[in-house]
């Protein structure tokens, strides 16, 4: 596991919800999260849907890459 600054990817804020193809930002803490261990969490919230979803529902924002991999 890395230490607290190590990111093994890049820290992204923006994620694309697959369904309804609108953006949610997080908040810079969480972002770091991710960019530390990828599969950080199991679920995300689509603030246009108003809805939890698995990760594998969400691109992070200008990317093909979907979250948590």
């Amino acid at each position: 596991m890395p230490t607290n600054n190590e990111f093994i990817r890049p820290v992204r804020k923006r994620y694309i919800h697959i369904k309804c193809l609108m953006p949610t930002e997080m908040e810079l803490t969480i972002a770091e999260a991710y960019a530390r261990d990828p599969k950080f969490n199991n679920g995300l919230f689509c603030s246009y849907c108003k809805t939890y979803s698995s990760q594998d529902q969400f691109t992070w924002d200008g990317t093909n890459e979907k979250v948590g991999s």
